[in-house]
């Protein structure tokens, strides 16, 4: 079974300081990091499960919010029309 969880590098510590704090001590250590990209690049390609349709439900839910908030008049109408204009037509 594939590692996963956050590895503690330099990049996750100075770019996401609260997460840092908040989950500090329960980070995988470079090297184990390391071992997931080793892993994944040997695995054959019908093994490995595309995670963007986690990604395009999460987006078209945001997209549901906006609108959702323009209807109940919550967020200004030129939010959700600049939102509108961002759809992937």
């Amino acid at each position: 079974m594939q590692p996963c969880g956050w590895a503690d590098t330099p990049g996750v510590a100075t770019s996401l300081l609260n997460f840092s704090n908040v989950f500090s001590g329960n980070f995988r250590t470079m090297e184990e990091g390391a071992y997931t990209i080793i892993w994944l690049a040997l695995q054959p390609k019908e093994k490995l499960v595309s995670g963007s349709k986690v990604v395009k439900m999460g987006v078209l839910g945001i997209y549901w919010l906006v609108f959702a908030f323009g209807l109940a008049q919550t967020l200004p109408h030129a939010c959700v029309i600049l939102c509108l204009m961002t759809l992937p037509w």
